[in-house]
């Protein structure tokens, strides 16, 4: 019941936020929101930074914006980053290029991936993540390939 109750509570905070955003919605936020997504799948994150970085994800680019503002360090224990470890690992997302933390406003920016200084992880294939997005594309529009 719990589940159900927090499921639902969460589609209705960001149903009318996000049809009013869908309306505002352009090609550039559609692909950045996809790329990022791709990028973040193929970094040698750690467990933590994975997280985090999602979490930043989800309260910026997920909902069209620029930047998430995370008042607390504590709010990160909602994506599983201790308050004790957080520092640190924002730190380190910091000198791999990955974010800029606006220490003051308690603001934080996903950079662009290209800029990344995150390494790849082992079973990473460019041209295997390339062949794959084709083929979904291609299932989705009924295309044989």
């Amino acid at each position: 019941m719990w589940t159900t109750n927090t499921y639902e509570d969460t589609i209705n905070i960001y149903k009318s936020y996000v049809e009013q955003k869908m309306g505002e919605v352009d090609l550039e936020s559609s692909l950045r929101d996809i790329l990022m997504r791709i990028e973040i799948l193929k970094r040698d994150f750690t467990k933590r930074q994975s997280n985090i970085v999602l979490f930043i994800y989800t309260f910026s680019i997920k909902i069209y914006k620029e930047k998430a503002l995370i008042p607390n360090m504590q709010d990160f224990e909602l994506c599983g980053v201790n308050k004790s470890k957080i520092k640190s690992e924002l730190e380190k997302l910091e000198e791999m290029n990955v974010l800029d933390w606006d220490r003051g406003s308690q603001e934080f920016r996903l950079k662009d991936p290209q800029d990344w200084n995150a390494p790849h992880h082992y079973g990473y294939n460019e041209n295997r993540l390339q062949e794959l997005l084709k083929i979904n594309i291609a299932d989705e529009e009924g295309i044989i390939l």
